[in-house]
């Protein structure tokens, strides 16, 4: 998806009650979506055309994965109106993105703060993330990713906010200087690592800037404090060894580029602000995440 395309969807949220990404499974991978009433559910491939299924065999019209999805954030096709209290309430993300996480347990496998991670509990989660703030440099996308879904999990949601848009810049820096065609295919590490990336942006990104765009303002400063520490580049060589990189010379600027780039999503929000919050109530989002 064109970063241009990327905005919309971090507006809005749909119901999600469960989700996967199950690596290997074909060239473009594939998501699973379930929408809260239970109603819909379909088989995302990425960069191909889904058939949404409902319950008792009609089916939605055909729609490519990325006009599905828009409609879903920006629009409300799927409507959140139907799921339960309890469903609304829920704050835990049911979602699996092997190997690295796994709600179930949760199993988590993304390096040396993985059982930090798994064993953690509300009161505990924030001492263990200053410890890696501090190496911060070294940490894999993945790790990052896993740790705003744990923040938001324990309860720490503006932490999580944090730590999902700086895990989302990491992931955009990695796909610019990754050299494309050595990432390989499936069961090469570029290419699983970019598609599990990409699973956790869609899947966690629905929670957590579900509950962002509820306080337009606190993120915007976490949009711009994620700016400001974009001259800090991490040290993708040795997280991710094995894998091939532009060189290294060009990352700063590379980093600083994307970071230039969130100027248009911080202009958006100031101007859309009224609509964003219009579509927020309209589509049942307030209070939800």
């Amino acid at each position: 998806m064109a970063p241009g395309n990327e905005f919309p969807a971090l507006i809005a949220g749909v119901g999600m009650a469960s989700c996967s990404y199950t690596p290997g499974t074909s060239p473009s991978s594939e998501l699973r979506y379930i929408d809260p009433t239970g109603r819909f559910r379909a088989t995302l491939r990425l960069g191909q055309e889904v058939q949404p299924t409902e319950r008792g065999g009609k089916s939605m019209p055909m729609l490519c994965l990325r006009s599905l999805l828009a409609l879903a954030l920006v629009i409300g096709l799927v409507s959140s109106g139907g799921a339960s209290a309890a469903e609304r309430d829920r704050a835990v993300m049911a979602l699996s993105v092997p190997p690295f996480y796994d709600s179930d347990g949760p199993r988590i496998r993304v390096g040396p703060f993985s059982e930090q991670l798994k064993s953690a509990y509300p009161d505990s989660i924030l001492a263990l993330v200053e410890k890696m703030k501090a190496k911060q440099g070294d940490l894999p996308v993945e790790a990052m990713f896993v740790t705003a879904v744990r923040l938001y999990d324990l309860g720490h949601k503006d932490e999580a906010v944090y730590w999902f848009y700086s895990a989302r810049h990491r992931q955009r820096l990695y796909r610019k200087v990754l050299v494309e065609e050595s990432a390989g295919g499936i069961g090469s590490m570029g290419f699983e690592c970019l598609q599990a990336q990409n699973a956790f942006q869609q899947l966690a990104g629905e929670f957590i800037n579900g509950y962002a765009f509820g306080d337009l303002e606190k993120v915007k400063l976490v949009i711009k404090t994620v700016q400001g520490e974009a001259t800090s580049v991490p040290d993708l060589k040795t997280t991710y060894p094995g894998v091939e990189f532009v060189d290294e010379a060009t990352w700063k600027k590379t980093s600083e580029d994307l970071a230039k780039e969130l100027d248009g999503l911080l202009e958006m929000i100031d101007k859309d602000a009224d609509k964003i919050r219009a579509a927020r109530k309209r589509n049942g989002i307030e209070g939800k995440y």
